[in-house]
């Protein structure tokens, strides 16, 4: 991982339509202020964000009406204390590099939503 001035670029080949994850640091104050039940600040949490991005168990696509280029990967491996998975919105901005725009757990799978990846059940 490189670190620049404001923001993380996390690389990642899980969907060809997204290679690089930006993570900017204005987004953890907004995942502080939306999500508070995301503690953003803890490597585990830190962690789980990367690890969905890089080796998610679904990436959906959102509804491309309402959320032009945007994508919503989740990693059903990693959940809050309900079972909810870790869902991790994005939104290309250039190319094939995406703006992390918030973290949330939450059931994946809006109506509109249509899954770009779907991987089988299991670890490995």
């Amino acid at each position: 991982d490189k670190t620049l001035s404001d923001y993380k670029v996390i690389q990642t080949t899980a969907y060809s339509a997204i290679t690089e994850v930006r993570f900017y640091e204005e987004t953890i104050a907004h995942i502080n202020e939306s999500h508070p039940e995301v503690k953003v600040e803890l490597p585990s949490i830190s962690t789980a964000i990367e690890k969905a991005i890089c080796n998610p168990t679904d990436v959906e696509q959102s509804d491309p009406e309402q959320h032009p280029k945007s994508y919503v990967y989740v990693d059903s491996e990693t959940t809050d204390h309900q079972g909810q998975p870790l869902s991790v919105p994005v939104k290309i901005i250039e190319g094939t590099s995406a703006l992390l725009k918030t973290v949330f757990f939450a059931e994946a799978s809006s109506p509109q939503a249509v899954s770009v990846l779907k991987k089988g059940g299991g670890r490995g």
